[in-house]
């Protein structure tokens, strides 16, 4: 997963709103970035579950972010709830930024029900090279207002690597801690990228995630994202 000057990349996972955000630093002012992904869970019958996503760059080291997940199941169709936040950069430390979003509550009826949660995600985004290894990361808390015993910890870690030839590896590290009795969800999730071309790009990776006292959720995630 390279960083194309800053490109927008989908942390792909679906199973929480976690998920909406990157663990990338905020983007050059003006820039846009737009990215489409799609999630399949392999041991389950449901249908492809897509996420649009979009960066607008406000400032030097401050930018606008939104997503909007959506679902294509047979009997449940329609909007999710957006998320929509803000990453900015701090000053005089190189590679870290901190994110405050909150998940919007909207979206259609039969997806998020008739009086969805306000959501909160407070996190810190981190990213360091070492020669031509590059890693990216987030940590942070999310939460609903109404009830913040139900918070959820979550710390993602993603080290690339270029192989040459516009393909890159990445392997992705994740790990998401309720705060109640309920034990941690780990999730590996190795994948190949492709640029197409400086600005465009796209991704693919299988992902294995580990729930406390379940059996493992296998899956298959997919992505194209660009940068103007």
């Amino acid at each position: 997963m390279p960083k194309f000057s800053q490109v927008f990349m989908l942390v792909v996972g679906l199973i929480l709103p976690v998920y909406a955000w990157d663990e990338f630093q905020p983007i050059a002012p003006r820039e846009v970035d737009m990215a489409f992904a799609a999630y399949q869970e392999f041991n389950a019958d449901a249908s492809w579950s897509p996420i649009f996503k979009a960066k607008v760059g406000l400032a030097q080291g401050l930018d606008l972010e939104y997503a909007q997940p959506l679902s294509l199941d047979a009997d449940v169709r329609g909007l999710g709830q957006p998320d929509l936040g803000l990453k900015w950069g701090i000053a005089g430390l190189k590679g870290v930024a901190l994110l405050v979003a909150m998940q919007i509550p909207v979206g259609t009826e039969s997806v998020v029900g008739t009086d969805p949660d306000i959501g909160i995600d407070l996190a810190v985004v981190f990213e360091h090279g070492v020669s031509a290894l590059n890693v990216t990361g987030i940590a942070g808390y999310s939460l609903a207002p109404d009830t913040p015993s139900k918070g959820t910890l979550h710390f993602y870690l993603d080290p690339q690597y270029p192989l040459g030839a516009g393909f890159s590896t990445y392997a992705g590290l994740n790990s998401l801690k309720p705060l109640t009795n309920e034990g941690p969800t780990f999730g590996f999730w190795p994948g190949i990228d492709y640029a197409i071309r400086d600005n465009l790009g796209i991704c693919a990776d299988f992902d294995i995630d580990l729930p406390p006292r379940s059996d493992a959720i296998y899956g298959l995630s997919a992505s194209i994202y660009g940068s103007f």
